[in-house]
């Protein structure tokens, strides 16, 4: 039971093996129905919580999915650069290091954040960290 009505507490309840989730506001009725159902192994959320919750899963999933499609998109030229910052390289070095002018680097880097829709090398390697483009 809980009072909060927060999505991720509601998720993590339940990866935690919670057999429901039940606001305090409830009926002393319904908390008897609640408990009869979690001893029949039955999983208890109210269902205007569980429809925000598969919205939610389907936004994250449809984000993931353009995530995914970005990666994708990256030349093998594009993912070593994204590897050398994430490696702690700095701009000078990497272009030392690939052989390339820095401007060349720069066109490789302004290739990489349009493409994946951010402003700065930064937050280009934290996107491909996340995503898996790159590892450290």
């Amino acid at each position: 039971m809980t009072a909060h009505e927060d999505e991720l507490l509601t998720v993590e309840a339940v990866e935690a093996d919670a057999s429901g989730f039940l606001g305090k506001t409830k009926a002393g009725e319904d908390m008897l129905t609640a408990a009869k159902a979690a001893v029949k192994g039955e999983v208890l959320i109210d269902p205007r919580t569980l429809t925000r919750l598969l919205h939610e899963v389907a936004r994250e999933r449809e984000a993931k999915a353009r995530a995914a499609m970005k990666v994708a998109c990256l030349t093998p030229r594009e993912k070593e650069i994204l590897q050398l910052p994430a490696d702690g390289f700095r701009t000078d070095d990497i272009a030392a290091r690939l052989h390339i002018s820095p401007q060349t680097l720069q066109t490789h880097v302004r290739n990489i954040l349009y493409r994946f829709d951010v402003h700065s090398k930064l937050e280009a390697v934290a996107f491909a960290l996340k995503n898996g483009a790159v590892a450290v």
